[in-house]
C-alpha cells in the first residue's frame, strides 16, 4: 500500500468514524463503554456496538470493532488506523486519547474535528 493510499483511506476512515460516533454514541476513558482488556474482549457485543471514543470509532470504522484483534496486527488496516490517529492528533494539537477525554470535550467536538481533518481543513 502506497503512502497516498494510506492517507486517502485514513481520511475516509475519519469520515466513517464520525458516522460511527453519530450512530453508536461517544465515550470517554476507554475505547468503548464496557471495555475489557485481553483477547476475550475481541468481538464482544460491547466491542461491536457500544459508544466509542475517537480511537475506538476509527477502529470500528475500519474493521468493525473498537479493539485491535490479534488476527489483524500488522495488516494494512492497522497502518491506516495509525495514520488516521496521527492526522487527527496533528489537527487537534494533542494526543488523541488525552484530547478525547478532556472534561469539556463533546461528541460534536470530536465529530467536527474528524470531518475537518478528513477534508484537510
Amino acid at each position: 500500500m502506497t503512502p497516498e493510499e494510506i492517507d486517502s483511506q485514513a481520511r475516509q476512515a475519519l469520515l466513517d468514524a464520525a458516522e460511527v460516533i453519530g450512530r453508536d454514541g461517544w465515550h470517554q476513558g476507554a475505547y468503548y463503554s464496557g471495555h475489557t482488556y485481553g483477547p476475550e474482549a475481541d468481538g464482544t457485543e460491547a466491542a461491536l456496538h457500544a459508544p466509542v471514543c475517537a480511537i475506538g470509532s476509527i477502529r470500528r470504522a475500519l474493521w468493525g470493532e473498537a479493539c485491535v484483534p490479534l488476527r489483524i496486527w500488522g495488516s494494512p488496516q492497522v497502518r491506516v488506523a495509525l495514520h488516521a490517529e496521527k492526522l487527527l492528533g496533528d489537527h487537534v494539537g494533542a494526543c488523541v486519547p488525552d484530547w478525547n477525554d478532556k472534561r469539556e470535550r463533546t461528541a460534536e467536538d470530536v465529530i467536527l474535528a474528524m470531518k475537518q481533518t478528513a477534508h484537510g481543513e
